[in-house]
């Protein structure tokens, strides 16, 4: 019960408002029977074993007691919940049927008097049963539901008795029958005061638990509560909530627009909530305004003694920054970080980005306690993250977190942009990114009962929305389908539909003015000659596709069709000859075609599709002639008219014909260029060939490709397996693509055990001399003062090589690179001298945004994190801070450019070249992508 009231609870009206929603949430019908049959299973459990109270009557000359009378038995019905206007929902039911077992004792008090006992058994069958739930609020702010209009009816009950004289329980059993049944059934039976108190009673007690608000960090207050009635549509609800974050101790309405939310009509899941980049920036106005957002960063934040002025390498802000060393030697500097302005989260397409800004105050700590200040820097930062639903919270990772600085003030003279830069980097990495993620990690928790979580949920981001699509499981309960294997495509009865729309299109054209074979015969005392027939007109006719085991079943109807042609007749009786000639147009109409489409498979993995049989059927012709005489005509007319239309209609006539090659002519040859295997970067081959026939259900068909990159020239044996795909149950798009992240590994393996992951870094490819060994402000030899002093007026090269297969994941709403390698260091001057001096190791965790576009996947990096450590030097001992800088700065300058080159090419995609998207949607779930798309056919 606690699924069905959480339900209810979500579309109920708590307070009224002058504002827009934050929130707003759509029940489908999916859901609301899911929940009507989790609350049957527990009406089950609640009313087996129930207790009836002793019954006592009379019926003539016998009286009779009944005893010990408990439901032995409940048969779960059918059940249907369904939208009331301004109400709620009614609860209907059918089919039920319930079983009770008694004692009985009876006495006949005719001339001879007999008392009997002994057990009964009653069965009960064909029960219906409907109640109305109301919907309200509470003066707290919690929802309501309460039972109305209960009502309860038994069609046939049968009672068996144990024990005694058969003949005198007849006189008896239809009275007990009936009254058992009338105890059993009604407004007021057992039934019906069961199904109060579940919704009454057991409901209430699981209302109480919805939070209305929730407590955040112990200083913010969310609210969940509801400002407007719900609206009912037939196949959904939908709720307005509040969704806003106060400041707990003075709640306040922050001075926001509040934007529109994503409009949506999908109903494919049983829930969806859209969440407003309100309710976020509503709790940033909070934090900004009550001095939330301002921190003192000193050395027990930062690890190494970063900010300490005096050090003996380069790894303290006093070497960094020279003046600062000077000014205060053997100290520490604190900066104290504060926003300037309100940080504001922007949801739009495909993306999540925070803007913020704000002063970075550095003061130099001094004896006693006591802070000098010396310097104060701008900052801003547009920060990149990515939002995922785990248990029911919302959570957010930094993925991307860039900053500029520049000095504001300063009363240490004049300081380098670049040092100011790497210093703050630096303090971002290790101290700010991790402290977001420790927020966003907490999250905003929704607003749902404890025993209730989501299944198969997805997340979008549109403009200033994320919309929360998702199916729900009571704890314990587990409905959900299993999953299919390897890469597949799905396409729905909307989109085979287009397609066949798009072929009569196709026909349309081809059989207008298509010339029809000359007839010639003979009708009593005329012969005639039809010449010069032509198709004048074909009105498209209205059409669907069905899907049957092996293929579909297109038919189409109210077709009529225009022929325009000449004819010749001579007439001969006895020594009368007469002959004439003329035009004629010839009507057909309400015609039908039905043909049978099997799909299948080649043995080179390429599809097939062929006509098995075809039938066309006219309804009416008729025939006008031009020139000559009437009298004439109308004794061949009807005979005409029969032979032209038995060459329109059957399977062998005209249109089936025509219909035939534009399946196993046209369509074979579209579906002969559909490529099954591409060549892409020059070196490597994406085989999309079939594995199997594809598969056919009641609203879609599926097929199922091989999804798997080698090496172009040689197919390697992969040394991995597909993970399984997702179920998928949504049917409202025309074309569903699940892309296992299997395929995008094989090219990783494929890349790897080719040699194809090294590279050699010059200075060529690092703008700024950063790779020189000897420079007047920054390069790498001044950063390591011993590749300076060991290797002056020289250049560094760098060779980056993968030590493993990089590996990529997807999950929830997050696609991740990760990977192994070494950088090795060598020192060049003029031609052909090269001195190894360094290698280190390296491992990244690359964060991705996927995108698709022009039938293609692409791939940009979104946050290339990396961690070195120093495998193996001949110049001596190296600070692995030091090293990780100078790599992130020819990561930031080279290997993300790189990697963002590849991933703009982009992996094709299994689509004729006249088919396009449209109305595109991508998906991240565990271990795939899906995409679901609308197509388009331009020619």
């Amino acid at each position: 019960m606690r699924t069905f009231c959480w339900l209810v609870a979500v579309v109920l009206v708590v307070t009224a408002d002058s504002k827009g929603p934050g929130l707003k949430t759509r029940i489908t019908d999916k859901a609301l029977n899911y929940a009507a049959d989790v609350a049957l299973d527990i009406l089950s459990k609640q009313i087996t074993g129930l207790v009836i109270p002793d019954q006592h009557g009379s019926s003539g000359d016998v009286s009779y007691d009944l005893t010990g009378l408990k439901i032995n038995g409940f048969g779960k019905p059918n059940s249907k919940i369904s939208t009331k206007p301004n109400v709620g929902l009614t609860l209907t039911t059918t089919g039920s049927s319930l079983n009770v077992h008694g004692n009985f004792h009876y006495k006949y008090h005719g001339i001879i008097p007999i008392s009997d006992s002994g057990s009964f058994d009653l069965r009960t069958s064909g029960i219906n049963f409907a109640i109305e739930i109301r919907l309200g609020s509470d003066s707290t702010g919690h929802p309501t539901m309460s039972s109305f209009g209960c009502t309860c009816s038994v069609a046939s009950a049968d009672i068996t008795f144990h024990g005694g004289t058969a003949w005198i329980y007849n006189l008896f059993s239809d009275l007990v029958a009936d009254k058992l049944k009338d105890m059993i059934g009604g407004g007021n039976g057992i039934l019906c005061q069961q199904l109060v108190h579940l919704i009454n009673v057991n409901g209430m007690e699981s209302l109480k638990n919805l939070p209305v608000t929730v407590e955040i960090a112990k200083l913010f207050l969310l609210d969940y509560r509801f400002i407007t009635t719900p609206s009912f549509q037939p196949t959904f609800m939908e709720s307005y909530h509040k969704g806003e974050v106060y400041w707990k101790p003075d709640p306040q309405e922050a001075p926001l627009p509040l934007p529109a939310l994503l409009p949506s009509s999908d109903t494919s899941r049983m829930m969806y909530l859209w969440v407003s980049d309100f309710l976020f920036n509503s709790m940033s106005y909070n934090a900004f305004k009550y001095r939330q957002l301002q921190y003192n960063v000193t050395n027990k934040d930062l690890p190494g003694g970063v900010l300490n002025t005096t050090c003996s390498k380069l790894t303290c802000i006093g070497k960094f920054i020279p003046e600062i060393g000077k000014r205060f030697p053997n100290t520490t500097v604190m900066l104290y970080m504060k926003s300037t302005s309100m940080p504001n989260m922007t949801v739009q397409n495909g993306s999540t980005v925070v803007n913020a800004a704000g002063d970075i105050v550095f003061f130099a700590q001094q004896p006693g306690g006591k802070y000098t200040y010396f310097l104060t820097l701008s900052a801003t930062m547009s920060s990149t993250i990515s939002i995922m639903i785990q248990n029911e919270t919302i959570r957010g990772k930094v993925l991307k977190l860039p900053i500029a600085v520049k000095v504001k003030d300063s009363k240490i003279g004049q300081l380098s942009p670049q040092v100011l830069d790497l210093v703050l980097k630096g303090v971002i990495t290790l101290f700010v990114e991790p402290k977001l993620n420790e927020l966003g990690s907490k999250g905003f928790p929704l607003p749902v009962i404890e025993s209730v979580h989501f299944v198969d949920t997805q997340l979008y981001t549109a403009k200033d929305t994320l919309l929360i699509a998702t199916n729900l499981n009571q704890a314990g309960i587990n409905k959900n389908k299993p999953s299919i294997h390897e890469t597949c495509k799905g396409i729905t009865s909307n989109g085979l539909n287009y397609a066949v729309n798009v072929a009569l299109d196709v026909l349309s054209k081809d059989i207008t003015n298509k010339a029809i074979p000359d007839q010639h015969d003979k009708s009593g005392s005329v012969s005639y000659d039809i010449t010069g027939m032509k198709i004048t007109k074909f009105t498209k006719p209205t059409s669907t596709v069905s899907l049957q085991p092996g293929g579909l079943m297109w038919r189409t109807s109210n077709i009529d069709i225009g022929l325009h042609g000449d004819f010749h007749y001579k007439y001969k009786k006895g020594i009368i000859r007469i002959s004439d000639h003329g035009s004629f147009d010839l009507t057909g109409s309400g015609i039908t075609i039905a043909i049978n489409l099997i799909i299948g498979m080649d043995s080179m993995g390429r599809p097939t599709i062929s006509s098995s049989t075809c039938s066309c059927s006219v309804r009416a012709t008729g025939i006008k002639f031009h020139g000559g005489r009437a009298w004439i005509y109308n004794l061949f007319r009807g005979k005409v008219a029969k032979k032209l239309k038995s060459s329109i209609e059957g399977e062998n006539g005209l249109l089936c014909k025509q219909l035939t090659k534009l399946v196993n002519v046209d369509g074979a040859r579209k579906l002969a260029q559909l490529p099954v295997s591409v060549k892409f970067a020059r070196k490597f081959l994406l085989d999309y060939s079939f594995l199997s026939k594809p598969a056919f259900s009641s609203g879609f068909m599926e097929t199922y490709h091989k999804g798997e990159v080698n090496w172009y020239g040689g197919h390697g044996n992969i040394p991995f397996d597909a993970p399984p795909l997702p179920a998928g149950s949504s049917s409202s798009k025309m074309l569903y693509l699940w892309l296992s992240d299997f395929l995008f590994n094989t090219m990783s393996y494929t890349a790897f055990s080719h040699g194809f992951l090294t590279y050699n870094v010059t200075d060529k490819n690092i703008p700024g001399g950063i790779l020189n060994t000897t420079c007047k402000n920054m390069c790498i030899g001044k950063l390591i003062p011993k590749i300076g002093q060991m290797f002056p007026n020289s250049q560094v090269m760098l060779n980056l090589r993968s030590s493993t297969m990089p590996n990529m994941t997807a999950f929830n709403a997050t696609t991740k690179v990760d990977a192994d390698g070494e950088i090795k260091f060598y020192a060049t001057k003029g031609k052909g001298k090269v001195d190894y001096f360094l290698t280190l190791s390296a491992n990244m965790s690359t964060t991705i945004s996927i995108t698709v576009k022009n039938e293609k996947v692409f791939a940009r990096v979104l946050k290339l994190p990396i961690n070195v450590h120093v495998k193996d030097s001949k110049i001596g001992h190296l600070n692995d801070f030091m090293l990780n800088f100078i790599v992130k700065k020819i990561i930031t300058t080279f290997v993300e450019p790189k990697l963002n080159e590849l991933g703009g090419n982009g992996f094709p995609l299994p689509i004729i070249g006249s088919v396009h998207f449209a109305n595109t949607e991508l998906l991240i779930h565990q271990n795939s992508l899906l995409i679901a798309t609308d197509v388009k056919y331009l020619q």
